[in-house]
């Protein structure tokens, strides 16, 4: 959704990339349910803690990046290509001049809408 968004090509790239995450979350819950299985033999605790906690933290991780991925393809830069795309095919001049007034409009909501990195 979000390549399209941003009229950007879209490849196997990112399904590989989710398949590779997909292995990353796998080792590391199959780490903590080995941690669960030596605290559960030895009496530690009597629930399986840790591979929760890896499976909260898998989903809040996976959370976030759904809410950048939508915060991206809903954002005004996702419009600032189409406007371009609109200014190369026009021969009008004052249609040019319309559309880099909304170019300018869309830069502007984009920077005013922008969250502040963290320094």
């Amino acid at each position: 959704r979000k390549a399209r968004a941003m009229n950007l090509p879209i490849d196997s790239h990112g399904l590989r990339r989710t398949f590779t995450k997909f292995g990353d979350y796998g080792k590391v819950t199959g780490l903590f349910m080995c941690i669960d299985v030596i605290a559960l033999l030895f009496g530690i605790w009597a629930m399986p803690y840790a591979s929760a906690a890896s499976a909260i933290i898998a989903i809040a991780i996976e959370g976030w990046s759904v809410r950048e991925n939508l915060r991206a393809a809903h954002s005004s830069a996702a419009k600032v290509a189409d406007i371009i795309t609109e200014i190369a095919r026009t021969h009008d001049p004052k249609e040019v001049l319309d559309l880099i007034r909304l170019l300018d409009e869309t830069r502007a909501i984009h920077n005013k809408n922008k969250i502040p990195e963290k320094l």
